[in-house]
């Protein structure tokens, strides 16, 4: 690498506003500085990265889940379109066990009550629950569990469970499911700074993705088999936000058919079990063994063989989960337009599956990878894991997710479900380990670092960011992370990720966000391609490397109750 180079990416990472600006500089004198060597003309136009999306989303949608006609097509697709820019491609091959059903078609609720019966109204199906297509429907007298506290479900059916009635075995359980504020399990955060600087970070809400939180390994190893069928209840979201929600994913396969029903048929159900009242569920998912489905692992050679990864994950619920790899294919036709002498490391762009089926896909019986192993799991953990030449070479890995979407939440009652006209915040989650590394805060500082200083130039409402560390973890490049390579995972989380609705949920994405992103990101590539594996790896003091620019001020604990928090994060 050229030092000229090396010394203007520094000089940029100095001089940016919101990194100089941390490092004792004044804004006055911060000015704007370019990414250094970044070509915006060599980047597909936003029309043109639009059009992929809504090809995506006609073509091989709205919905791409694991191993489905369509999440197969796409990946044929994606690896025709990497071949044709001059990638090699390999797949890793996966057979596992898959489910589906129709959110509307193939799942059906009625209440009996007082002689009449009455449908109800089924807002989704609980996946890889049980499937009554051989059984026909299911009837049993109704109990209905209140839950007063969040995440009180589990134990709930704990109790029920410990004390069950005679007739357990012919009833249907109707369970309350409050809508958790974040997810669990993370550290509070290290946060390095938003974009704009400015940024209002919304407060807490109710998202619907966060019912992962719930408790349901606990409740389906207290009434898993014990009862008829289970319908958990929303009780604190809008019908219109809870409508098509593929939650919670990543689940093992069940005995027992679940489904999601809303608020106000929560309560016409309370009052019908104290009144004796029997309920029928139908959920006609199909299940087939030994289905296929692949990891898709493109590789753009460049003037040495250190490696760069940039990941994401082909299955999804909608066009904004998972549309990553549309935006890889822009980053890699940038890449590719350079000629390979301008490429100073190789770029492995791994496009994993498994990520909305990771339960499945993790079973020992009936998933099998290569090796022999069981599946992936979730985020491309499996291809760190039966690629060590890669791994071995890897000196930086960037995760890209969830691109484009704008912010939609209920009102203050939790009934009307709305845009907000604002984009949904991205959380850009920077990690490093000591594996590998002198000084991991050092790794981590870098890459918050060339983060930030990848939004020069945008407009002030461009876009809503926010640079944080989970501890030595990212959630969406833990595999990476692991093996001490810096990284850097972006993760916006709209109330719709999960929506597998017959729209792919495309009229919620902006766009002209999408592609500010994909800029970002191409940004950031640009600049890790300039730095050395030292530089990256924070063996060389981050001060230094800034040009004897005075040192940045201690990364601060997050005081905010911004979207990291709501991941549980933060101090929720």
């Amino acid at each position: 690498m050229k030092t000229a180079d090396r010394r203007s990416v520094m000089r940029t990472l100095a001089a940016t506003p919101l990194v100089g600006a941390w490092l004792g500089m004044g804004l006055a004198q911060a000015a704007e500085v370019a990414v250094p060597g970044f070509r915006e003309d060599l980047l597909p136009t936003q029309d043109q990265i639009w059009a992929w999306v809504e090809k995506v989303n006609s073509e091989f949608g709205p919905q791409r889940l694991t191993g489905s006609k369509n999440h197969v097509a796409f990946v044929e697709w994606l690896e025709a379109q990497f071949r044709s820019l001059g990638c090699s491609t390999q797949r890793d091959h996966y057979t596992f066990k898959r489910w589906e059903a129709d959110m509307v078609k193939d799942v059906g609720a009625s209440l009996h009550s007082g002689g009449v019966t009455s449908k109800l109204e089924v807002l989704s199906y609980f996946p890889y629950s049980g499937t009554t297509a051989q059984s026909g429907p299911v009837t049993g007298r109704l109990i209905y569990l209140p839950v007063t506290e969040i995440n009180g479900a589990g134990a709930a059916a704990k109790a029920l469970a410990a004390s069950p009635p005679a007739d357990l075995a012919d009833c249907i359980v109707a369970i309350e499911s409050p809508c958790p504020l974040q997810l669990p399990g993370l550290a509070p955060p290290t946060v390095y700074g938003t974009f704009p600087p400015d940024a209002a970070l919304e407060g807490p809400y109710k998202n619907p993705l966060f019912q992962l939180a719930t408790g349901f390994a606990d409740i389906f190893a207290a009434l898993g088999g014990k009862c008829k069928g289970m319908l958990f209840c929303w009780t604190d979201v809008s019908d219109d936000a809870a409508r098509y929600q593929y939650v919670p994913f990543g689940q093992p396969l069940r005995q027992t058919p679940a489904l999601w029903a809303g608020r106000d048929t929560a309560a016409k159900l309370k009052t019908a079990a104290q009144k004796g009242a029997t309920v029928t569920l139908e959920l006609r998912a199909t299940i087939t063994p030994n289905s296929p489905t692949d990891s898709l692992i493109a590789i753009l050679p460049g003037s040495s063989d250190e490696i760069v990864t940039i990941g994401t994950h082909t299955d999804g619920t909608n066009i904004n989960e998972e549309n990553g790899a549309i935006g890889i294919l822009a980053m890699a036709k940038y890449a590719a337009s350079l000629p390979k002498t301008s490429r100073n490391r190789t770029i492995a762009f791994i496009m994993a599956t498994g990520h909305m089926c990771s339960g499945p896909l993790s079973d020992k019986e009936s998933c099998v990878g290569p090796g022999g192993q069981p599946g992936p799991g979730a985020d491309g953990a499996g291809v760190y894991r039966d690629h060590p030449e890669i791994v071995a070479k890897t000196v930086a890995a960037l995760g890209i997710e969830h691109l484009g979407a704008m912010q939609w939440l209920d009102d203050e009652a939790g009934r009307v479900y709305r845009p907000t006209h604002r984009p949904t915040t991205d959380i850009w989650f920077v990690g490093s380990s000591e594996s590998g590394s002198k000084e991991p805060e050092a790794a981590s500082q870098l890459m918050a670092n060339a983060t930030l200083a990848a939004t020069d130039g945008l407009a002030h409402d461009a876009l809503i960011m926010e640079v944080v560390k989970n501890g030595k973890r990212s959630p969406e490049t833990s595999a990476p992370v692991a093996r001490g390579i810096a990284s850097m995972g972006l993760i916006p989380l709209p109330a719709y990720l999960l929506e597998a609705s017959p729209t792919g949920s495309i009229e919620k994405l902006s766009p002209s966000l999408f592609y500010t992103q994909v800029k970002v990101l191409t940004k950031l590539m640009v600049t890790l391609d300039k730095l050395t594996a030292d530089e990256i790896a924070g063996k060389i003091p981050i001060d230094a490397m800034l040009l004897d620019a005075s040192k940045g001020r201690p990364a601060r604990k997050s005081a905010s109750l911004g979207p990291a928090t709501l991941l549980g994060l933060g101090r929720g």
